[in-house]
């Protein structure tokens, strides 16, 4: 929502955002996510998530988030003798 507003309106709007890791290498607030549970949270992650998680950065292609997620069903008849 924020991308369209920015997209329509981006010179009457300012765009602020809070990174939890800061580029200076300190946490947004260390009361919520210290360092060391972020890095905790975040080493087997991809990058682009991170960075929609945790750094306010979308990711725009659509089914990147969560890949190529396959929904199945399955019926199950049971025949049980009378």
């Amino acid at each position: 929502m924020a991308g369209k507003v920015l997209e329509r309106f981006g010179d009457q709007v300012e765009h602020i955002t809070y990174k939890a890791l800061q580029d200076d290498g300190t946490m947004l607030c260390e009361s919520i996510l210290n360092r060391s549970d972020f890095d905790l949270k975040t080493q087997e992650m991809n990058t682009d998530i991170v960075a929609a998680n945790y750094n306010q950065e979308p990711i725009d292609v659509k089914g990147r988030l969560y890949g190529n997620l396959v929904s199945t069903s399955h019926c199950h008849l049971v025949s049980t003798r009378n």
